[in-house]
């Protein structure tokens, strides 16, 4: 199933959501129910019809795990360079990292 729903049925929230610096894509932090799996997703917004699924393939830029929580917070910002600015746990403390979407998951 490649739609947005097919492909993160695990998700239960999305805490927040935003606009690509160009607009040309959606972003978004997506939480599982237990709230132990965070993602950040970006879409390409031209692919979103109005009450048609999305059928492009959602892009992961990011996750977080943890076997408490994730702490979700509001630094998450795309970036003119089509890069996102995002807070990460992942080394036990807070750290800003600038993530890029062109190799996802790659942090600078």
């Amino acid at each position: 199933d490649q739609t947005f729903a097919g492909q993160f049925a695990d998700v239960e929230y999305i805490p927040r959501a935003g606009w690509s610096a160009d607009g040309a894509e959606v972003w978004f932090q997506l939480l599982d129910r237990r709230q132990q799996h965070l993602r950040l997703v970006l879409v390409d917004a031209a692919a979103y019809r109005a009450g048609t699924p999305v059928r492009a393939v959602a892009t992961v830029v990011a996750e977080e795990h943890s076997h408490c929580w994730v702490n979700v917070t509001d630094t998450c910002r795309a970036l003119r360079s089509g890069d996102f600015l995002w807070d990460s746990e992942a080394s036990g403390f807070r750290q800003l990292c600038v993530l890029s979407p062109r190799a996802a998951g790659e942090r600078h």
